[in-house]
């Protein structure tokens, strides 16, 4: 990791950078100044996140204030955040969607804690020790954050901005967040946080609108995938309900426009019954195909099937997570021209280069070809699953 200083943090003037969106960037607002619509409280109950006068404001024990919209890779992010003397707060970008202290990157908010660590900060890779916002002030706080490549290396550039004044930009060569939501943290029954006008400028983003896979109330432009002793699929409550069979049970699309590269899929989905897989989407790469199964080999693998030959147990792609049944994952998966990537509840599941790697699917399920949804031996429900097409970034 490196520090980039634009100019020294002590220097007596420092730098103003403008920073009003032209006429051409979309902003896009994550608060609407009333309510805590899109965000969500992770942590202690007797934590307390409420809207006051237009502000978010956080008081009591530890948690953590999620934003639901994301995820984020490359941004522009802005804020008005005020600290009271002797509290402590911070900033989160990349993180899951529930969250722990250390999830994420953190952007310190501190300006009279005994943690000597202040507003400025990148928490645990570059410190400012200089006071720069006063307790119990508003002040502005922007992040402009992409992965990039320097002197070859690939890393992720973050510039830090408080009221205005560019602070440094740190170079994390090991990339250690990569995709994720936005948050605020509150650090204990002592401190007291309040922020406004919160919003993000996606760069680099796909500007395709999402399309939907599903219409919510029937099966159009699908059809039961014919494994043998398949279970039956309904339309419940705008869910898609792939019931339990003897073995896969399933869908499969019949459109004729599915793009083969430079897209991407989410979905939420839930294992209502069994413990088996409850996500296997395969879905086109090129001209093949390729599944992502969520919860396989007894409950609990995640990976890629098929890369040069070995399934989402054999392969470089193979983790292993807990599932809930009755608890709703978000999933998404990515391709591009030369690389397959998913994530699961906004952190990144796997991440394969295809090169000249040989993709495919496992035999049993060639009848979700070109795009579908499969389950073995459980119960899964479907829902919010939408399309987009994505432009690849330049190299």
């Amino acid at each position: 990791m490196r520090t980039i200083a634009r100019i020294p943090l002590l220097a007596a003037s420092l730098i103003a950078v403008s920073l009003p969106a032209s006429a051409q960037e979309k902003w896009i607002s994550l608060f609407d100044g009333k309510t805590l619509n899109g965000w969500e409280v992770v942590g202690n109950k007797e934590t307390k996140w409420e809207v006051k006068d237009g502000a978010i404001c956080g008081s009591g024990k530890p948690s953590m204030l999620v934003n639901t919209t994301g995820p984020y890779r490359d941004f522009k992010y802005h804020a008005e955040i005020m600290i009271n003397d002797g509290g402590n707060s911070g900033l989160y970008f990349r993180t899951t969607r529930r969250p722990g202290f250390t999830d994420g990157y953190e952007a310190q908010i501190d300006s009279t804690h005994t943690d000597p660590i202040r507003t400025g900060s990148l928490y645990g890779m570059c410190h400012v020790f200089a006071q720069h916002v006063k307790p119990d002030t508003w002040f502005t706080y922007d992040l402009e954050v992409r992965d990039d490549v320097w002197r070859g290396r690939k890393v992720t550039k973050i510039k830090v901005i408080v009221d205005g004044r560019e602070l440094y930009e740190h170079l994390d060569f090991t990339q250690q967040f990569k995709l994720g939501h936005f948050a605020f943290q509150q650090h204990d029954p002592g401190s007291k946080v309040k922020i406004r006008d919160i919003k993000v400028l996606p760069l680099g983003e796909p500007v395709a609108k999402w399309n939907p896979l599903f219409n919510g109330k029937d099966l159009k432009d699908w059809k039961v995938t014919s494994f043998g002793g398949e279970g039956e699929v309904i339309v419940e409550k705008g869910n898609v309900v792939i019931e339990q069979g003897v073995a896969l049970s399933g869908i499969t699309s019949t459109r004729k426009d599915l793009p083969k590269s430079n897209y991407e899929i989410e979905f939420e989905a839930q294992r209502a019954e069994g413990s088996d897989f409850f996500v296997g989407i395969t879905f086109p790469v090129k001209d093949s195909s390729i599944s992502l199964i969520c919860g396989g080999w007894g409950g609990g693998v995640c990976g890629f099937s098929s890369i040069d030959g070995l399934d989402a147990s054999e392969n470089e792609t193979t983790s292993y997570h807990s599932f809930n049944n009755g608890q709703w994952y978000k999933v998404k998966v990515q391709v591009t021209d030369d690389r397959l990537t998913a994530w699961l509840d906004g952190k990144e599941l796997c991440d394969v280069e295809t090169g000249d790697r040989k993709i495919d699917v496992r035999f049993e399920v060639d009848p979700s070809r070109p795009l579908g949804f499969a389950t073995y031996q459980s119960t899964a429900k479907i829902r919010n699953a939408r399309m987009r097409k994505i432009t690849p970034k330049k190299k």
